[in-house]
Protein backbone atom coordinates (compact mmCIF):
# COMPACT_ATOMS: atom_id res chain seq x y z
CA UNK A 1 0.00 0.00 0.00
CA UNK A 2 2.70 2.18 0.96
CA UNK A 3 4.66 2.04 -2.42
CA UNK A 4 1.33 2.23 -4.46
CA UNK A 5 1.18 5.82 -2.92
CA UNK A 6 4.86 6.53 -3.21
CA UNK A 7 4.38 5.84 -7.33
CA UNK A 8 0.97 7.66 -7.15
CA UNK A 9 2.35 11.08 -5.70
CA UNK A 10 5.46 10.67 -7.82
CA UNK A 11 3.09 10.21 -11.08
CA UNK A 12 1.22 13.16 -9.98
CA UNK A 13 4.31 15.25 -9.53
CA UNK A 14 4.95 14.73 -13.33
CA UNK A 15 1.80 15.64 -14.81
CA UNK A 16 2.01 18.97 -12.49
CA UNK A 17 5.66 19.47 -14.21
CA UNK A 18 4.18 18.93 -17.30
CA UNK A 19 1.33 20.80 -17.25
CA UNK A 20 2.99 23.74 -16.15
CA UNK A 21 6.32 23.82 -18.20
CA UNK A 22 4.34 22.38 -21.31
CA UNK A 23 0.65 22.72 -20.96
CA UNK A 24 0.37 25.53 -22.72
CA UNK A 25 1.65 24.47 -25.42
CA UNK A 26 -0.51 21.35 -26.53
CA UNK A 27 -3.14 21.12 -23.99
CA UNK A 28 -6.80 22.52 -25.75
CA UNK A 29 -8.26 26.06 -24.75
CA UNK A 30 -9.58 26.02 -21.26
CA UNK A 31 -6.55 24.28 -19.82
CA UNK A 32 -3.76 25.71 -21.95
CA UNK A 33 -4.03 29.46 -20.70
CA UNK A 34 -4.85 27.88 -17.29
CA UNK A 35 -1.26 26.32 -17.25
CA UNK A 36 0.53 29.73 -18.85
CA UNK A 37 -1.76 31.43 -15.77
CA UNK A 38 -0.30 28.85 -13.10
CA UNK A 39 3.91 28.80 -14.44
CA UNK A 40 3.25 32.86 -13.99
CA UNK A 41 1.94 32.79 -10.88
CA UNK A 42 4.69 30.07 -9.34
CA UNK A 43 7.64 32.38 -11.09
CA UNK A 44 6.16 35.79 -9.44
CA UNK A 45 5.97 33.85 -6.19
CA UNK A 46 9.37 32.36 -6.43
CA UNK A 47 11.38 35.93 -7.34
CA UNK A 48 9.18 37.52 -4.02
CA UNK A 49 11.30 35.00 -2.17
CA UNK A 50 14.62 36.13 -3.23
CA UNK A 51 15.00 39.70 -1.89
CA UNK A 52 16.83 42.24 -4.40
CA UNK A 53 20.52 41.94 -3.72
CA UNK A 54 22.49 45.02 -3.00
CA UNK A 55 26.23 45.09 -1.45
CA UNK A 56 26.03 46.56 1.89
CA UNK A 57 28.91 48.39 0.97
CA UNK A 58 30.05 50.47 -1.83
CA UNK A 59 33.13 49.53 -4.23
CA UNK A 60 36.39 51.14 -3.14
CA UNK A 61 36.86 54.07 -4.57
CA UNK A 62 39.63 56.66 -3.04
CA UNK A 63 39.17 60.11 -3.04
CA UNK A 64 42.74 61.06 -3.08
CA UNK A 65 44.46 58.87 -6.20
CA UNK A 66 43.18 58.33 -9.40
CA UNK A 67 43.08 55.42 -12.00
CA UNK A 68 46.47 56.86 -12.83
CA UNK A 69 47.54 56.55 -9.28
CA UNK A 70 48.34 60.48 -9.32
CA UNK A 71 47.56 61.78 -5.84
CA UNK A 72 44.64 64.67 -6.78
CA UNK A 73 43.08 67.57 -4.41
CA UNK A 74 41.00 64.98 -2.82
CA UNK A 75 38.38 65.50 -5.96
CA UNK A 76 37.58 62.46 -8.11
CA UNK A 77 39.96 62.89 -11.62
CA UNK A 78 38.21 62.42 -15.09
CA UNK A 79 40.30 59.25 -15.26
CA UNK A 80 38.43 57.47 -11.82
CA UNK A 81 37.35 53.98 -12.50
CA UNK A 82 33.45 53.79 -11.98
CA UNK A 83 31.74 50.63 -12.13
Amino acid sequence: MKHAITSGAAVLTILFLLFVFLGDRFLPEPLGPASLKTRTSLNEAMMELIPDWRPKIQPVRSKHFSASGVKTDGKPAQADFVM
